[in-house]
């Protein structure tokens, strides 16, 4: 039988996704990135969500407010 190279088959988001990082530091950082990346994604869902996708690409005021308070350091 063939071995599986890949993590797995699992569709499962809610998993926590491994990671190959040889000190716990190394993980520690890495496990941030990914939350905050979902935590990102998130934010952008609901705001695509909240004001109707063609708005938010469209750069409706509201939407476009919205992603700049998200996303700007100004």
């Amino acid at each position: 039988m063939a071995a599986h190279t890949h993590l797995s088959t699992r569709t499962d988001q809610r998993e926590t996704p491994r990671v190959n990082a040889r000190t716990p530091a190394a993980r520690a950082l890495i496990a941030a990135d990914i939350e905050a990346m979902a935590t990102l994604e998130g934010r952008l869902i609901a705001t695509a969500t909240a004001y109707g996708p063609l708005d938010f690409l469209l750069g409706r005021r509201a939407a476009r407010n919205s992603f700049c308070a998200q996303h700007c350091d100004d």
